[in-house]
């Protein structure tokens, strides 16, 4: 599921639904973990592509170096892959420190970090900031734009 199935949201549901009906817990960990390492690769991929596009392009200052510079790499990868990447490094460390030494930094029981983890991706993370991301969009749609793509694409949405 987590490689056929595009977007995150989906491939939980697709597994949790599957879980259900068959009652297999272990399909829902192996389409998470799959599917979010496939994410963790796009981190890579992003600005990389970024990079050789406006290396191709022309402009990107001409070294001879291979690799980009400190001030490069800034300007190619967005902010949202380095809060992606930080985000599942913390969570990481928390969970292979919790499992290890039995506390989350060695400061958090299992149940304060699953309360800390909970508050941030289900409560802030899912209702505050997804809200905000989605009012952001509609409020940068013009109805011009829209005006100009026709009916088709709102009659295939139904």
């Amino acid at each position: 599921l987590g490689l056929a199935v595009h977007d995150t949201s989906q491939v939980i549901g697709s597994a949790l639904t599957y879980a259900t009906v068959y009652g297999d817990e272990e399909v829902l960990k192996v389409a998470a973990v799959t599917k979010l390492s496939r994410n963790l690769f796009l981190a890579g991929v992003i600005p990389g592509l970024a990079y050789m596009t406006a290396k191709r392009e022309g402009s990107v200052s001409t070294s001879n170096s291979l690799l980009p510079s400190a001030g490069e790499i800034k300007k190619y990868v967005p902010g949202f892959v380095i809060g992606f990447v930080g985000m599942s490094a913390l969570r990481t460390l928390g969970d292979v420190t919790l499992d290890s030494y039995e506390a989350a930094f060695g400061l958090l029981t299992g149940e304060q970090w699953k309360t800390l983890t909970s508050t941030i991706g289900s409560e802030i993370g899912s209702h505050y900031l997804l809200g905000t991301a989605m009012a952001a969009v509609g409020l940068n749609t013009s109805a011009s734009a829209l005006k100009g793509v026709g009916y088709k694409p709102f009659v295939v949405g139904l």
